[in-house]
Protein backbone atom coordinates (compact mmCIF):
# COMPACT_ATOMS: atom_id res chain seq x y z
CA UNK A 1 0.00 0.00 0.00
CA UNK A 2 1.26 3.47 -0.88
CA UNK A 3 1.68 6.34 1.56
CA UNK A 4 -0.91 9.09 1.56
CA UNK A 5 -0.55 11.41 -1.44
CA UNK A 6 0.47 14.31 0.83
CA UNK A 7 3.37 12.23 2.16
CA UNK A 8 4.84 11.30 -1.20
CA UNK A 9 6.20 13.14 -4.22
CA UNK A 10 3.90 13.79 -7.16
CA UNK A 11 5.08 13.68 -10.76
CA UNK A 12 2.98 15.42 -13.43
CA UNK A 13 3.28 14.05 -16.96
CA UNK A 14 1.75 16.19 -19.74
CA UNK A 15 1.37 14.10 -22.88
CA UNK A 16 -0.14 15.16 -26.23
CA UNK A 17 -1.76 11.86 -27.21
CA UNK A 18 -4.12 9.28 -25.67
CA UNK A 19 -3.11 6.67 -28.27
CA UNK A 20 -0.76 3.67 -28.09
CA UNK A 21 2.27 4.23 -30.29
CA UNK A 22 5.98 4.37 -29.43
CA UNK A 23 6.20 7.49 -27.26
CA UNK A 24 2.90 6.63 -25.59
CA UNK A 25 4.27 3.22 -24.57
CA UNK A 26 7.43 4.88 -23.22
CA UNK A 27 5.26 7.18 -21.11
CA UNK A 28 3.44 4.11 -19.78
CA UNK A 29 6.77 2.60 -18.71
CA UNK A 30 7.88 5.85 -17.03
CA UNK A 31 4.59 6.12 -15.14
CA UNK A 32 4.88 2.49 -14.05
CA UNK A 33 8.36 3.15 -12.62
CA UNK A 34 7.14 6.24 -10.74
CA UNK A 35 4.19 4.36 -9.20
CA UNK A 36 6.36 1.37 -8.29
CA UNK A 37 8.65 3.78 -6.43
CA UNK A 38 5.66 4.80 -4.32
CA UNK A 39 5.17 8.23 -5.85
CA UNK A 40 1.92 9.66 -7.19
CA UNK A 41 1.72 9.88 -10.99
CA UNK A 42 -0.68 12.39 -12.56
CA UNK A 43 -0.98 12.30 -16.35
CA UNK A 44 -2.59 15.12 -18.32
CA UNK A 45 -4.02 13.96 -21.66
CA UNK A 46 -6.05 15.92 -24.24
CA UNK A 47 -8.71 13.18 -24.51
CA UNK A 48 -9.67 9.78 -23.20
CA UNK A 49 -8.27 6.90 -25.25
CA UNK A 50 -6.54 3.53 -25.04
CA UNK A 51 -3.55 4.97 -23.13
CA UNK A 52 -5.74 6.47 -20.39
CA UNK A 53 -7.15 3.10 -19.33
CA UNK A 54 -3.71 1.50 -19.19
CA UNK A 55 -2.35 4.38 -17.14
CA UNK A 56 -5.20 4.02 -14.65
CA UNK A 57 -4.58 0.27 -14.49
CA UNK A 58 -0.95 1.04 -13.57
CA UNK A 59 -2.02 3.34 -10.74
CA UNK A 60 -1.85 6.79 -12.32
CA UNK A 61 -4.45 9.52 -11.96
CA UNK A 62 -5.46 10.69 -15.45
CA UNK A 63 -6.85 14.18 -16.06
CA UNK A 64 -8.09 15.72 -19.30
CA UNK A 65 -6.24 18.87 -20.19
CA UNK A 66 -6.27 21.15 -23.23
CA UNK A 67 -2.83 21.17 -24.91
CA UNK A 68 -3.72 23.24 -27.98
CA UNK A 69 -1.38 25.99 -29.16
CA UNK A 70 -4.29 28.42 -29.35
CA UNK A 71 -5.05 27.72 -25.73
CA UNK A 72 -1.53 28.69 -24.69
CA UNK A 73 -1.80 31.80 -26.86
CA UNK A 74 -4.97 32.86 -25.06
CA UNK A 75 -3.16 32.47 -21.73
CA UNK A 76 -0.48 34.86 -23.00
CA UNK A 77 -3.15 37.47 -23.73
CA UNK A 78 -3.42 36.81 -27.46
CA UNK A 79 -6.51 35.50 -29.18
CA UNK A 80 -7.06 31.76 -29.10
CA UNK A 81 -9.78 29.53 -27.78
CA UNK A 82 -9.44 27.04 -24.97
CA UNK A 83 -11.93 24.20 -24.62
CA UNK A 84 -14.57 25.62 -22.22
CA UNK A 85 -14.51 23.99 -18.79
CA UNK A 86 -11.36 21.99 -19.47
CA UNK A 87 -8.20 22.69 -17.46
CA UNK A 88 -5.55 24.40 -19.53
CA UNK A 89 -1.92 23.17 -19.30
CA UNK A 90 0.46 26.03 -19.85
CA UNK A 91 4.22 25.51 -20.18
CA UNK A 92 6.35 27.86 -18.13
CA UNK A 93 10.08 28.18 -17.61
CA UNK A 94 9.82 26.51 -14.19
CA UNK A 95 7.14 23.83 -14.46
CA UNK A 96 3.75 22.97 -15.91
CA UNK A 97 0.86 24.68 -14.21
CA UNK A 98 -2.85 24.12 -14.61
CA UNK A 99 -5.70 26.56 -14.47
CA UNK A 100 -9.39 26.02 -15.01
CA UNK A 101 -10.97 28.20 -17.66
Amino acid sequence: MHAQAADRPTVLFAHPSPDLYGSDRMLLESVTAVVERGWEAVVALPADGPLAGLLRDRGARVVRCCHRAGCRASWAGRSGACVPGLPCCVPSSRAWSTSTR
